[in-house]
């Protein structure tokens, strides 16, 4: 597990956008690809971070998805001001 951990390869791409939902709110995504030693596709991760101008609560998080697009795991936080 550990060596095929140092055997994948990570290309991160960032983009920013800014969205209104229900308010204003700002929020930066980001796009992690993970790619094996055979230099195929292993995994895609999408991040985000997004804070809501009126209360300033962020809301944080990622999505992991399989080589074909299907989502494998969610994490998302909430953090109030």
């Amino acid at each position: 597990m550990f060596e095929a951990i140092f055997e994948s390869r990570i290309r991160i791409g960032w983009f920013s956008r800014s969205k209104s939902r229900g308010g204003i709110m700002s929020a930066n995504y980001w796009r992690h690809d993970e790619y094996g030693s055979d230099g195929k596709l292993a995994a895609r991760y999408e991040s985000f971070e997004e804070r809501s101008a009126e209360s300033g609560a962020t809301t944080s998080g990622w999505h992991k998805y399989d080589q074909s697009g299907q989502l494998l795991h969610v994490s998302e936080s909430l953090a109030e001001r």
